[in-house]
């Protein structure tokens, strides 16, 4: 099934993805799996981490890093790391920080 709009669910859409399900011989055996586990946990593919090789040719010393915790601002969170490691480097400075929240709110 195609939608138009594929960032609307409508009731329909609902209707047969639960029609779609219920289909499947092993639709017993995802449900279970989903309420048991939470929907993350069931759709996790272990063997993904095995296929992803985090190998790099060149490390890196970074220091710490700003966590942006669920903040939504990853771009300037690594703006500002990348430029705070690199105001360390150049003036030999250690625990240096630059304010996300100044940035952020002379957005305004």
């Amino acid at each position: 099934m195609i939608k138009s709009n594929p960032s609307q669910l409508t009731t329909a859409d609902f209707k047969h993805y639960h029609e779609e399900l219920i289909q499947r011989p092993d639709a017993a055996v995802i449900s279970r799996a989903v309420m048991t586990n939470g929907i993350d946990a069931a759709a996790t593919d272990p063997q993904a981490k095995v296929r992803l090789h985090r190998e790099f040719s060149v490390e890196l010393e970074t220091g710490t890093v700003t966590n942006q915790k669920q903040s939504g601002r990853c771009w300037e969170f690594s703006l500002l790391n990348t430029l705070r490691h690199k105001f360390e480097q150049t003036h030999h400075v250690k625990n240096f920080e630059l304010s996300q929240n100044y940035l952020f709110l002379g957005q305004s």
